[in-house]
């Protein structure tokens, strides 16, 4: 035991003279990566996994920090210092961890790099494909939507709307109320709305409905005109020509003289046979003359003598295209005439032979209205008849 302190005594009092002797040196910490100590310092001594390993560092002034590190071979420090502040980062952070191999390539790293980088392309290409084929069905989808949508519409409008036929019967119908609720003059004058309740008269008693007997005067139904259809109305050659006012001007001289002689000269042709195509176009032309005349001097008539004076020449257009017709005779040897002692007997006459109602001849207005009355009577009582319930069958 003495013998071991005697050898090992000497060099212990040799080392302490040599740290006696030796400067003071700096000492900088060594940090450990899984250990967090204080920042080192001028002198500082840092904690390397809990020993103090005190080594010499350069001389550091405040407000520095390495941005290398001195101590790899052939490295100098540089030092990255702000005038009055401390270091500059994160002072836990050690500068010591620079990595020699990072120029280091390896070749197998990239190469199964690339393969990841070409599968996770041909995935992401795949995903995309998809999407847009997932995007077009959606197109579709919409597409097969708005057709459906819209036959659906078209649909529903043939449902609510009224087609040709349901058209022509509600304009049926609504003539009809027209007609028996007081209409106008001018459509009681042109026949309309005699038609109107005539037809569903005539319709009515073919259904074996009837009405009341409503009489009729005959001095009335030598004024009512009666046409085909398809002709015109002879209702104003059955008396004598009488000119508007309007009509006996001068300018109309010429015309009116040639009309005064060529209708009588049709008419009497017309009671016993057909009238001559040259002589019915020869009325019509004159006719037309009045018309002009008449357009000429319009701003020197009267509102009130124009109107009456245009449909006057109207009406004689209408009796000049009648003498045309090959049946004219029918109308002047009484059997195209308004007949019948009563309204049931008038509709059943008119029904047979396919007349209908002429408008009326300048003059016939009264009687025109008249009639109107006696029809709508009738209708009126066939009315409560149709809701009489059917006698039973014997």
């Amino acid at each position: 035991m003495r013998l071991t302190l005697n050898r090992w005594l000497p060099a212990a009092l040799v080392g302490a003279v040599l740290l006696t002797a030796a400067p003071p040196a700096s000492a900088q910490v060594m940090f450990n990566p899984l250990f967090r100590g204080p920042v080192g310092g001028v002198g500082a001594v840092g904690a390397f996994n809990n020993f103090a390993v005190p080594f010499p560092t350069p001389a550091i002034s405040a407000g520095a920090t390495l941005s290398t590190n001195p101590y790899l071979p052939g490295a100098q420090a540089s030092l990255v210092t702000s005038p009055g502040v401390g270091p500059i980062g994160d002072p836990y952070i050690n500068p010591y961890t620079t990595n020699p191999y990072l120029s280091y390539y390896d070749p197998a790293g990239g190469y199964l790099r690339g393969r990841a980088d070409l599968v996770t392309a041909r995935a992401n290409a795949t995903v995309t494909i998809q999407r847009a084929r997932l995007v077009q069905e959606e197109v579709f989808r919409s597409q097969l939507d708005t057709r459906r949508k819209i036959w659906e519409e078209a649909r529903y409008e043939r449902m609510n709307l009224m087609n040709s036929e349901q058209v022509r019967l509600s304009n049926i119908q609504s003539a009809l109320d027209r007609a028996r609720r007081d209409p106008p003059l001018s459509e009681v004058w042109s026949g309309q709305s005699l038609n109107d309740l005539f037809k569903h008269l005539a319709d009515q008693q073919g259904k074996k409905i009837t009405g009341p007997t409503v009489p009729i005067g005959e001095d009335v139904l030598k004024h009512i005109n009666l046409t085909t259809g398809t002709g015109g109305n002879v209702g104003l050659l059955k008396s004598d020509i009488k000119w508007p006012a309007t009509l006996e001007r001068p300018e109309f001289d010429a015309p009116r003289k040639n009309l005064n002689s060529m209708i009588p000269e049709a008419v009497g042709k017309a009671k016993f046979g057909r009238v001559p195509q040259a002589l019915a176009t020869d009325i019509k032309n004159e006719v037309q003359k009045m018309h002009d005349i008449l357009r000429r001097i319009v701003d020197d008539v009267a509102p009130g003598d124009y109107i009456d004076t245009k449909r006057y020449l109207n009406t004689l257009n209408a009796s000049a295209t009648a003498l045309g017709d090959p049946n004219v005779t029918n109308f002047f040897n009484d059997k195209w005439v308004a007949k019948g002692k009563n309204v049931a007997e008038l509709v059943k006459n008119m029904s047979d032979n396919g007349l209908f109602f002429a408008p009326a001849a300048p003059g016939d207005e009264w009687a025109y209205r008249s009639l109107l009355y006696a029809l709508t009577a009738y209708d009126a009582g066939m009315q409560v008849a149709a809701r009489q319930p059917a006698p039973p069958p014997p």
